[in-house]
């Protein structure tokens, strides 16, 4: 298994969760394991890359909007 997630994570599987990791082995290479499995072995073959395909790991804390009053960008004249 750790061969095929290698192959993968070098190919085009490169930006695959381990969800979709997991759907990917069970179809193309026919391996039928535990979905903690294969975040395992992503963990020890690319723990930075399963980080930052975490969801949630690129969202950036919001700023606030601050506006004069109710639909001041729609005045008419």
């Amino acid at each position: 298994m750790r061969a095929a997630v290698l192959n993968e994570i070098e190919g085009p599987g490169r930006l695959l969760g381990y969800r979709a990791m997991h759907k990917k082995l069970r179809l193309r290479y026919g391996l039928n394991t535990p979905r903690n499995r294969v975040y395992d072995v992503m963990t020890d073959v690319d723990p930075e890359g399963l980080e930052n395909r975490r969801p949630g790991a690129k969202t950036k804390k919001k700023g606030s909007f601050h506006s004069p009053g109710p639909n001041w960008v729609y005045t008419f004249k």
